[in-house]
């Protein structure tokens, strides 16, 4: 059931089996595997069932590194994220798990092969097919190109139908009989025993200072890369540097992947070229085919992992362009959406009556996603950043209405992330043309990545993004915070263990991207389920077994 703590008569001091804080996407696929057992599950939301002003206002940072839209990507609110997000399922590869010597902090304490039973689960939770993600099971209407195995690889991506998992999964958070969400439940303290080897209890409140405290067996911080590692930190009545903080790691190792819009792609054939890298559905879900550097490419040449897409240019006198400002403007108004005027743009809608629909039907009947791919072709890329220890969350002097240290976000990239940046676009320009399917327009993208690289105060260079250089360099975080709890073998290395249970702390876990030790070029969240999972079923056999943390 969904309970508003806010406005309900719910008592203030609660038990449960399992305590999840945060309900997006990981917390959600945790709590399902419980549906009709005997245990009992808590989920505490900050949010409610929409998006409030206030409540959101607590996630406010401050940004002491590069420019990050670190309020991006993040939202107290049923569903999480996944209220944002576009839905995308693609897991990391071989590679990401493996000690890199060229790589510093790399290398998992588990294989992908550990993980790997958990993919085809993970893809029940997206709804979305059971695939190889290369070019074994393509079915687009081109085969896939016959790149350089030693340079370039093809892969593809599946997009959920249904990004928002607060609507996919409605059903199941209001009728679970052993499941209760409780929102606007503002987690403000991890209470750790006098001995600090488990959590006996946590803290919460509301914004007009109803407060609760919920014990529980198990508890799982499902919070994202900021808020996870804020928590932790700011619970320091015992540990007085933070819960998992002993070797200072918590909050350290901040990674955010690297998107970029790079060079202009000029087609031999525009129209096939589409048809080998346009997006496709496969009934209601959306396959979109990507080129990533491969495995051979990254140890010969010592890159991080990378891939690159295709993405355009706006038209400004598309009408399906000009037909969503409309709908903008009609939704909050606003002239600027008409650089030519209103008059002229609702001339091009019209006019452009036979396109709108068709969008329309693929859109409202379909429910496929319309892209307007009538401007230029350009080359979109995601990057691997180095984990680095400079790269940090750390807690301000500043509290927010609820007492809680506000936090500073120190995002800081090495040298290394420039390098595989400049060698992939190279590289994609030479198989483009030795296939002989398109070339690269590089003039200006070539000069950018050249500039000196700006001084960040630590003993890595960085790469400017667009805002810190007068270039027109289109380089920007991706809302994809990881790292900040990340998993080690070794607590002087990190937050987590193998099974992503808090180091020292027998009965707190880390559910989500901050547990990631490196993060690939893949979006993070299929992956963060997967490992969300493997907690589900470690704590379904502690449970079963009387183990109470």
């Amino acid at each position: 059931m969904i309970v508003d703590f806010e406005t309900s008569d719910e008592l203030a001091k609660l038990q449960a089996d399992i305590c999840i804080v945060g309900s997006g996407a990981v917390g959600i696929a945790i709590a399902k595997e419980f549906e009709h057992s005997k245990y009992s599950v808590l989920v505490l939301e900050s949010g409610g069932f929409s998006a409030e002003k206030q409540t959101q206002e607590l996630y406010r940072t401050e940004n002491r590194g590069l420019t990050h839209n670190n309020f991006g990507g993040r939202i107290r609110i049923l569903g999480g994220t996944t209220t944002l997000w576009a839905a995308q399922a693609s897991p990391f590869d071989d590679i990401d798990f493996a000690k890199r010597s060229w790589v510093p902090f790399s290398g998992w304490p588990i294989s992908r092969k550990t993980l790997e039973p958990y993919f085809a689960r993970t893809e029940d939770v997206f709804q979305v097919k059971h695939i190889h993600y290369d070019h074994r099971d393509w079915p687009g209407p081109k085969p896939p190109p016959e790149f350089d195995s030693s340079s370039l690889r093809f892969v593809y991506s599946q997009f959920s139908p249904e990004a928002n998992f607060a609507k996919l999964y409605r059903t199941f958070l209001t009728r679970a009989h052993n499941v209760r969400v409780l929102l606007h439940a503002n987690v403000v303290d991890l209470k750790l025993h006098p001995n600090g080897g488990r959590l006996e209890s946590i803290d919460f409140k509301t914004l007009a200072g109803k407060s609760g405290r919920v014990s529980a067996k198990y508890f799982i911080v499902c919070c994202g890369g900021i808020e996870t590692a804020r928590l932790l930190l700011a619970s320091n009545s015992v540990e007085h540097h933070g819960i998992g903080n002993r070797y200072d790691v918590v909050g350290r190792f901040f990674q955010d992947h690297i998107h970029m819009r790079a060079a202009q792609i000029r087609p031999k054939d525009r129209k096939e070229f589409l048809n080998v890298f346009g997006s496709i559905y496969a009934g209601k879900v959306r396959l979109c085919p990507k080129f990533a550097s491969s495995e051979t490419f990254q140890k010969h040449m010592g890159t991080l992992n990378i891939a690159g897409d295709i993405c355009f240019e706006p038209d400004l006198d598309s009408p399906i362009r000009t037909a969503k400002s409309l709908v903008r403007f009609a939704k909050r108004g606003g002239l600027n959406e008409f650089p030519g005027g209103l008059l002229p743009a609702i001339v091009r809608t019209i006019k452009g009556a036979p396109e709108l629909s068709l969008a329309a039907y693929k859109y409202f009947v379909l429910k496929h996603v319309v892209v307007d791919q009538r401007g230029p072709v350009y080359l979109g890329i995601q990057a691997e950043p180095e984990p680095n220890p400079d790269s940090r969350v750390y807690l301000s002097e500043e509290t927010d209405r609820l007492g809680m240290p506000r936090t500073v976000v120190d995002w800081q990239l090495s040298d290394l992330v420039r390098k595989t940046i400049e060698m992939f676009i190279e590289t994609v320009a030479n198989e483009f043309k030795r296939l002989d399917i398109a070339s690269l327009d590089l003039e200006i993208e070539l000069v950018v990545l050249s500039i000196p690289v700006r001084a960040s105060g630590t003993r890595h260079p960085s790469i400017p993004r667009l805002s810190d250089s007068p270039f027109p360099l289109d380089v920007f975080d991706s809302n994809h915070h990881m790292g900040t709890t990340r998993m080690s073998a070794d607590p002087k290395t990190g937050v987590v263990d193998a099974e992503c249970c808090v180091h020292g702390v027998d009965n707190l876990f880390i559910g989500g991207t901050s547990v990631l030790p490196t993060t690939g070029f893949s979006n993070p969240t299929f992956n963060s389920i997967a490992l969300g999972l493997r907690v589900a079923d470690r704590l379904k056999t502690l449970l079963s077994s009387g183990h109470t943390g």
